[in-house]
C-alpha cells in the first residue's frame, strides 16, 4: 500500500491538472469548489484564490478556503479577514470560529480574539462548548498579559541600553 500511494497522488493530481480548464471555464460553483479543495491539498494556493475569486456569490465556506489559501501564501492578516468573513456567515461553526480564534491569536489581535471565544460561548448550546471557549478566552487573556509584560520589558531595556550608550559615548569623547 505505501508503494501504491505515492502513485495514486500523482495520478490524481495529474488528472486534476488536466481537468482544470474545464473547472475554470465550468459555471458550476460546487465544481469549482471541489477543485479549490483539490489545490489546496496541493499546495497551490495563488490558483485557489483565482479559482475562489471567480465564485459569484461566495459561502462561508469559501470564504473560509480563501483564508487557508491567504495563510498558505503568507498573508495572515488578509487571512484573518477572510476567517471573521466565513464566520459572520455561518455564525455556529466550530470549525471557523476555532480557524480564526488561532489565527487572531498569532496576530497578536488578543481582544479580537477573546470577543471571538466569548461569542462562541454565548452561542454554544451545550456546556462543554461553552467552557472550551470560555477556557479559551482565559488562556488568550493570559497571552495578552504575558505580551504585556514583554512589551513593558523590552522598553525598560531600551531605556537602559541607551542611557549606558550615552554614557560609553560620552567617555569616548
Amino acid at each position: 500500500m505505501k508503494e501504491i500511494f505515492p502513485a495514486l497522488s500523482l495520478f490524481l493530481i495529474s488528472g486534476i491538472m488536466l481537468l482544470q480548464p474545464a473547472f475554470a471555464q465550468a459555471d458550476s460553483s460546487e465544481a469549482r469548489r471541489n477543485f479549490v479543495y483539490n489545490l489546496l491539498q496541493t499546495g497551490r494556493a495563488q490558483q485557489a484564490l483565482t479559482q475562489l475569486n471567480a465564485v459569484p456569490t461566495p459561502t462561508a465556506w469559501d470564504q473560509y478556503m480563501k483564508g487557508q489559501a491567504s495563510e498558505m501564501i503568507g498573508e495572515p492578516v488578509k487571512a484573518s479577514q477572510w476567517y471573521r468573513a466565513a464566520l459572520e456567515q455561518d455564525r455556529h461553526n466550530d470549525q471557523f470560529r476555532s480557524k480564526s480564534i488561532a489565527n487572531l491569536t498569532a496576530l497578536c489581535k488578543c481582544d479580537e480574539a477573546i470577543q471571538v471565544c466569548l461569542d462562541g460561548s454565548k452561542l454554544a448550546t451545550d456546556a462543554k462548548k461553552r467552557q472550551f471557549y470560555d477556557d479559551k478566552a482565559k488562556e488568550i487573556e493570559r497571552l495578552k498579559q504575558a505580551y504585556a509584560k514583554g512589551a513593558e520589558n523590552i522598553a525598560r531595556h531600551k531605556i537602559e541600553h541607551h542611557e549606558q550608550l550615552q554614557s560609553a559615548i560620552e567617555r569616548d569623547k
